[in-house]
């Protein structure tokens, strides 16, 4: 039985009920639409989490139009997501014209659902994006769409988010059925005009697709009794889309019971098509890398090459990079040195390049730029293995893969934010995140970079060189009090 068919059959015993947030009481239940708008504002509001959004602020659940279902131990509400602005994702094919993309755009819904399962309250945004004729066959309404609802017809995409915006689950659907799971395959993204017609038919399964980006930035106005309205919406065809790829595997609910499945489908039990791999011991997983950090710092091309970099950044005030490949014997060789400005610079290339080098004119570790820079660099070339930052008190840091494939997906879900004239920032979730463990947890510049790499899984760690010349792999933990206010102490490998 489809996962989908599971769902509708669950809505027979736990029938669909629109409320009115201030006049609800009790559903036989100690969770429903008046308690998650309580916990919304007493707890979530208040969270690290609700900040890690973008849009936090900017998106506000309407409360007064709720469905309710209950699945076993789990209660699930899910109220329509009053947002500025609407990010859709819709499987791209040569048949939709530009005004067939617009609107499906602006008839996309997106809904916050609150799931209730022992004693703790997970976030999930769910994206229904219609096809073409779905729309059509509802007039260009599809605002009664629900995976809760006892009539589930819904065709088209489902698309389902954590509260930050990083994608859990993509499923297409027909008729109330998933025919398909679709995961984003990491890459470059594309413009749409070099894509279009090589674009999948999304019919198919097991074939290549193409998820292209579309946005509608719209005012809203939210008054003293709740009240929001939304206007001057502008829709926008981003041009950007994303390699992905489409499957029709076996139902994945075979053998779990009903709340096993509709756990797996809001990826909040574990099992989630994205849910990264279990991690190792973050010393041992990067004890390899270090090692050959130290072996080619004990290297005469890389001692020559540093100080030479030290020198020409002492002398301008510049930032100057150096590279490191080998030759046709295996030895170590290096490119010319390059020159940059006080705060960014380019890295030169060298036959079968595995390294390099560069000096920040402060004393911080690695930047968000550096980072991206690196991974671009690793993606390209499954050689590329370290990349040194020398400070200007002489520290020396390093960045090395542990993680391909994860530092891959870490671009994907955590897209770099251009600042023309500067290096490539995080995303405003991350920067947020950021600067909150420095202002208020005590983190310094390089604990907040080493938990944020480990937290998100970027495949990609942060080292730092001792006394002894040994790279140390930098690790932070996170410490709540009482109050859920958040502390930091660093855990280095030793």
């Amino acid at each position: 039985m489809l996962l989908a068919t599971l769902l509708l059959a669950l809505t027979i015993v736990a029938c669909r009920r629109t409320f009115d947030a201030d006049n609800v009481n009790s559903l036989n239940s100690g969770f429903n639409a008046a308690t998650a708008k309580e916990w919304y504002y007493g707890t979530f509001k208040k969270s690290a989490e609700w900040l890690s959004s973008p849009l936090h602020g900017k998106k506000l659940p309407d409360w007064k139009n709720g469905i309710y279902k209950k699945i076993g131990t789990m209660e699930i509400v899910e109220f329509p997501l009053v947002t500025a602005k609407k990010t859709i994702m819709i499987p791209s094919g040569s048949s939709l014209s530009t005004a067939d993309k617009k609107r499906i755009t602006e008839a996309s819904l997106i809904k916050i659902a609150f799931i209730h399962k022992n004693n703790k309250v997970e976030v999930r945004e769910t994206d229904y994006i219609p096809d073409l004729s779905y729309l059509q066959k509802h007039n260009y309404d599809i605002s009664n769409a629900s995976l809760l609802n006892i009539n589930n017809d819904f065709s088209g995409q489902i698309v389902i988010k954590d509260w930050k915006g990083s994608i859990v689950s993509i499923r297409l659907m027909q008729n109330g059925k998933i025919t398909k799971n679709v995961k984003i395959k990491t890459g470059d993204k594309s413009t749409i005009n070099s894509i279009q017609s090589n674009a999948a038919k999304v019919s198919d399964c097991d074939e290549d697709m193409w998820e292209c980006m579309f946005e509608l930035w719209c005012d809203v106005t939210t008054y003293g009794d709740g009240m929001q309205v939304i206007d001057n919406c502008e829709w926008i065809n981003t041009g950007v889309c994303w390699p992905a790829e489409s499957n029709c595997p076996p139902d994945p609910c075979d053998g779990l019971n009903d709340e096993e499945c509709a756990c797996l489908f809001y990826g909040i039990c574990g099992g989630a098509d994205d849910d990264p791999p279990p991690q190792q011991d973050p010393c041992a997983e990067a004890q390899p890398g270090a090692d050959k950090a130290k072996a080619l710092s004990q290297n005469s091309n890389y001692t020559s090459g540093k100080t030479a970099v030290q020198t020409a950044a002492s002398s301008d005030g510049n930032e100057h990079a150096i590279s490191f490949g080998k030759d046709a014997n295996g030895n170590i060789i290096t490119s010319s040195i390059s020159t940059g400005n006080d705060h960014t610079g380019t890295v030169g290339s060298v036959t079968n390049q595995f390294a390099d080098l560069h000096n920040h004119q402060g004393v911080l570790p690695p930047s968000s730029g550096d980072l991206y820079g690196f991974i671009d660099l690793a993606s390209g070339s499954n050689l590329y293995e370290t990349r040194y930052i020398v400070t200007a008190n002489g520290a020396v840091y390093a960045l090395i893969v542990t993680d391909l494939e994860a530092a891959k997906k870490f671009n994907t879900d955590h897209p770099r934010v251009p600042s023309p004239g500067y290096e490539p920032d995080f995303p405003d979730s991350l920067v947020n995140e950021f600067d909150r463990m420095k202002g208020w947890g005590g983190a310094t510049d390089e604990m907040a970079l080493a938990f944020i790499l480990e937290k998100y899984h970027a495949g990609v760690a942060l080292l730092k060189q001792d006394s002894n010349g040994n790279f140390k792999r930098l690790n932070t933990k996170e410490t709540s009090d009482a109050n859920e206010n958040k502390t930091y102490t660093a855990t280095n490998c030793q």
